[in-house]
């Protein structure tokens, strides 16, 4: 900080946040810590144990930005805090993420996959983890097919809960029904295939990427209400929310989805609104007024002649 005359640093995780205290104790000149803050619930024992360890080096921050609302209240309730909070909601490249580039890749993707072009597919993309509940994904599928609507699924990922995975799918009578195409380092084709996306985790979700660059390609979301997805998605407007664990509503939300008209409608509202709210570029403004103004107010304090001469 001292050699290269640095004012403000931006961490981007706790550990990074230690090293940045420390050196604003001791560098000859002010330094402003801000702290970048993506988790919500933390998973071990050795986690909480960590945070409380973290937890003073938080209030030591100029400024601690989250990244949803749902987020900052929940660490408000659990003292995190630091002198000023903020909330910037992560973004995507709609310019990366553009449906229109990717009908034929999806319709091959169909073909490949023994999916016509007159199925429903629902596609759902996430590591192979207990949190992710991929279970509650493929029982609800299950229960829409006895009702007479046979969903097929699209799993893109892979992970320690795959062998299980692949013993519910014959458990419940779905090899006919259920692709998994493993991780992929590029989703877009894979999402372009799906009519829907859902992501039902039951915990850890903060602000989900992945559903932001699902409904960047015109893709409604069907989401559980952990997190910030009720801040992601607009219920009936561009996709359906529903209770954690609740299977009957999972199932429920897919039926409705149904609908080719619905989901064409849904879809179109969730990338405008991703356009408007949750692109890369909205992201990059906010954290550059929320730079400048910090580097604003921090310089005209140390420098009364520069305020004075506006």
């Amino acid at each position: 900080c001292d050699e290269f005359e640095a004012r403000v640093v931006v961490c981007a995780n706790p550990y990074a946040l230690i090293h940045a205290q420390i050196a604003r104790l001791l560098s000859r000149n002010a330094i402003v810590v801000i702290q970048v803050f993506h988790t919500t619930k933390l998973r071990t024992l050795k986690d909480s144990l960590m945070h409380v360890l973290y937890r003073p080096f938080f209030w030591m921050c100029h400024q601690l930005i989250f990244v949803c609302e749902t987020q900052r209240r929940y660490w408000k309730q659990r003292a995190l805090w630091a002198r000023r909070t903020q909330v910037i909601y992560n973004g995507v490249d709609t310019a990366h993420f553009n449906p229109s580039d990717f009908r034929d890749s999806g319709v091959a993707v169909r073909d490949d996959l023994g999916f016509t072009r007159g199925d429903r597919v629902v596609g759902m993309c996430g590591v192979m983890r207990p949190e992710k509940a991929h279970a509650n994904l493929l029982t609800a599928v299950a229960r829409c097919r006895a009702e007479g609507r046979r969903w097929k699924v699209l799993i893109i990922g892979d992970g320690p809960m795959r062998d299980q995975i692949e013993a519910l799918i014959l458990q419940q009578d779905l090899t006919r029904d259920v692709r998994i195409v493993g991780m992929q380092s590029d989703v877009r084709k894979w999402l372009a295939a799906c009519d829907v996306v859902a992501l039902v985790s039951t915990a850890v979700e903060t602000f989900s990427v992945a559903a932001l660059e699902a409904m960047a390609m015109g893709k409604p979301m069907i989401m559980s209400k952990v997190g910030g997805a009720a801040e992601q998605i607009q219920h009936g407007i561009s996709g359906m929310l529903f209770d954690a664990q609740d299977i009957d509503a999972l199932a429920d939300c897919l039926n409705h989805m149904w609908s080719k008209e619905e989901c064409g409608r849904m879809g179109a509202n969730a990338r405008e609104r991703v356009h408007r709210e949750f692109s890369d570029h909205t992201m990059a403004d906010r954290y550059v007024a929320m730079l400048e103004g910090v580097i604003r107010e921090k310089f005209t304090q140390d420098h009364p002649s520069a305020r004075a001469a506006g």
